[in-house]
């Protein structure tokens, strides 16, 4: 995967151990096999129904509820995944590995249906993924407040030091890509070690600056009205 020149700086200067903890119960990853699709996608502009025949391979299956509580299917998908066995041990992977590679895209299915919702959303732009088989990638930050949407976050590789993060949730039976708003810039990728959900509405994300030895806790508030996290503050720490 390519990474932007930014993240590129953050990685060789950032040192953040990786403990995103197992929601394996939370997801269906196809590891063994990959399903061939052929879904319907309902274009919500023009109230068209149409077919996409993928002939590609549905990667994760992820049940996510919206803020009403009503259930979905997220399906993480490729139409042109391939695979390779790791041959070495590294921060990433572990020998043995089976990694997925491609160009990957993500939608819903509303439960009780087959019919996709929306269009579907190119995961990490139009780049090209990986999935690793012995690292837990994807997950939900399952919500545990009335009126609060679950929400799903997809992972990639960010070196020894973390990963990069983007984050969805589901309004008005769509899937809501979350862009990150700092004071100075929007984008849709947090660098990041771990995110919890301590409030209503409310994410906290952690990472440490190698460089400084300090832990930066941030915490964001989910603003559905903009589909963005907020940033709400930021508590230094210095390790030891």
């Amino acid at each position: 995967m390519k990474y932007s020149a930014l993240f590129l700086a953050i990685m060789s200067w950032l040192s953040i151990s990786s403990t995103l903890s197992d929601r394996s119960t939370q997801i269906q990853y196809n590891d063994t096999h990959s399903e061939m699709v052929s879904l319907h996608t309902t274009d919500k502009s023009s109230d068209k129904e149409h077919t996409e025949t993928m002939g590609g391979h549905i990667r994760y299956s992820i049940a996510l509820h919206d803020s009403s509580g009503q259930t979905y299917t997220v399906r993480i998908y490729s139409e042109n995944e391939s695979m390779y066995v790791e041959q070495n041990d590294w921060s990433g992977a572990s020998e043995g590995d089976r990694i997925y590679r491609g160009k990957y895209r993500i939608n819903l299915v509303k439960a009780g249906q087959e019919q996709l919702e929306g269009q579907p959303l190119m995961l990490f732009d139009d780049e090209e993924m990986e999935f690793h088989s012995s690292r837990n990638m994807v997950y939900k930050v399952e919500s545990g407040y009335p009126g609060q949407p679950d929400l799903l976050v997809v992972t990639q590789h960010g070196g020894s030091n973390g990963v990069f993060a983007r984050f969805f949730y589901i309004r008005d039976e769509e899937l809501r890509p979350v862009a990150i708003k700092w004071q100075e810039r929007t984008n849709f990728e947090l660098f990041m070690q771990e995110i919890e959900n301590p409030a209503y509405m409310v994410f906290q994300t952690k990472a440490y600056v190698n460089a400084e030895g300090n832990w930066y806790t941030r915490r964001w508030t989910l603003d559905i009205k903009t589909d963005s996290f907020l940033l709400i503050d930021t508590k230094v720490k210095t390790n030891g």
